[in-house]
């Protein structure tokens, strides 16, 4: 064989072999070659990176190696065998999103009671031994005088509960223009009030009834009615007592709504 016969052979090799390295192999060429151009084809092989080993096939007496791809094989080998696949489980579930918070609602302090859920309670107070402080009004335009008359009239004992008139009691007294806060707003608000244990309402024009009903300890009401306090004879003759609390000066629901139409 001609030297640029085995030449051409050789640049076919190479570049049959370059293909493969693109494609990432690394191959084993078998070459026959004659003696005589073995030393040649040798030098244009290690130029190209390659190695000519001997073979013990008679009919391939040298092979081709190329070591650098052999070496990336066997690194490509080791590393799919150490390397565990990726699977869903191996990653932590999810966590579960934390339910939203609740809407924070207003608690009121106290309660509104009916008349014959007042009474149980009244009963309940007597058996815990607790002193029940019973006052009333309207309430309607709540202000400063009536929360400091509440306070007052709570630290005479353990619980104070608030008759407010219903609006047929309010318009009976205060007349056909009253009230500016219908009842079940105006019984909302009072139970908010800290000072307030209960509320409850009453239609008659006076809660004398109610206070007979109740007969609470101690019977509290503003000193401009000192003159007549409804219900006092009931709790005086049970061994209770009346307190009149004096008024904070320049406080009157009745003023506001004056100064407010002027």
């Amino acid at each position: 064989m001609s030297a640029r016969k085995t030449t051409r052979g050789l640049a076919k090799h190479t570049e049959f072999q370059r293909s493969w390295r693109h494609r990432g192999l690394a191959r084993i060429l078998p070459l026959t070659l004659p003696p005589p151009a073995t030393r040649t084809i040798q030098t244009h092989f290690h130029i190209l990176g390659f190695v000519m080993q001997k073979s013990a096939n008679p009919r391939n007496p040298l092979i081709l190696r190329i070591p650098q791809l052999e070496s990336a094989n066997r690194m490509k080998t080791q590393h799919s065998a150490t390397t565990q696949p990726i699977r869903p489980s191996n990653f932590p579930a999810p966590a579960k999103p934390s339910p939203p918070p609740a809407p924070a609602t207003l608690k009121s302090v106290a309660r509104v009671y009916t008349r014959k859920e007042l009474i149980s309670q009244r009963e309940r107070w007597r058996r815990e031994g607790k002193i029940v402080v019973f006052t009333n009004g309207c309430y309607d335009l709540l202000h400063p005088g009536h929360i400091a008359l509440l306070e007052q009239a709570r630290s005479l004992g353990d619980a104070l509960i608030l008759a407010l008139n219903s609006d047929a009691g309010v318009r009976l007294s205060k007349g056909p223009g009253r009230p500016l806060i219908p009842e079940a707003g105006r019984a909302a608000l009072a139970a908010s009030l800290e000072a307030v244990d209960a509320v409850t309402l009453f239609d008659e024009e006076t809660p004398r009834q109610l206070v007979a009903a109740i007969l609470p300890d101690i019977l509290v009401k503003g000193a401009d009615w000192s003159h007549f306090i409804a219900g006092r004879e009931e709790v005086e003759a049970s061994g209770g007592k009346v307190v009149a609390i004096p008024l904070q000066p320049g406080f009157s629901t009745t003023n506001i709504v004056e100064r407010i139409l002027a």
